[in-house]
């Protein structure tokens, strides 16, 4: 069982795409390509070391975070969509 920030990670793409200026349907292509990035990228993880993850509220100890690697993973994936 791992730990992952899924608010944190949220937050911080919303903050990003905030800072840009986008038209509604560049926002929503842009909102689109992370979540697709996020859902492979947790997929993947999940797969490739046989684990759980569960969002950080849920685990109370003991569990790795993993938010950091999801989060560079996401990012490799949208720079290799651009």
């Amino acid at each position: 069982v791992v730990a992952f920030d899924m608010k944190k990670t949220l937050d911080s793409f919303m903050d990003s795409v905030s800072q840009k200026q986008l038209t509604e349907a560049q926002s929503k292509a842009l909102s689109d390509r992370f979540n697709d990035a996020l859902e492979k990228s947790l997929a993947e993880y999940q797969q490739q070391h046989h684990v759980v993850i569960l969002v950080s509220p849920a685990v109370v100890q003991g569990a790795p975070d993993v938010t950091r690697n999801i989060q560079h993973d996401i990012a490799r994936r949208m720079k290799g969509e651009q």
